[in-house]
């Protein structure tokens, strides 16, 4: 359920972004983005593909990751999602069905991430 007052960025299926992207909310990922992407939280849906170096508390991966993730809270792969690269991450969720082919560091020390460069 979204909260009231969340401020949600969506970049749709139509959208190809290469670049730095940074967002102090909620960032939904239904395009294709390549370059650098920080957000305080991440959604990459079904269908959507993202090569990239990601900083955010929260990501949540049901489409195509390739790179390298830092996750302050936790990272979630759903099922029919694949991550491929780095990730570091305090808390990470695979669920049945998630493809991972990546070399995995559980930081339980991970502080909250600031989003830095973001005005």
């Amino acid at each position: 359920m979204i909260e009231k007052n969340k401020n949600i960025s969506i970049i749709n299926e139509d959208i190809k972004i290469k670049g730095n992207i940074y967002s102090k909310n909620e960032l939904i990922v239904k395009g294709d983005i390549s370059g650098t992407l920080k957000a305080e939280s991440l959604t990459i849906a079904k269908g959507g593909k993202v090569a990239a170096d990601i900083t955010s508390a929260t990501i949540i991966i049901g489409g195509d990751f390739q790179g390298e993730i830092n996750a302050g809270k936790e990272l979630t792969i759903l099922s029919g999602g694949n991550c491929s690269g780095k990730i570091t991450s305090k808390n990470i969720v695979i669920k049945k069905g998630a493809i991972v082919n990546a070399s995995i560091t559980q930081n339980i020390q991970t502080k909250l991430l600031e989003i830095k460069g973001v005005k």
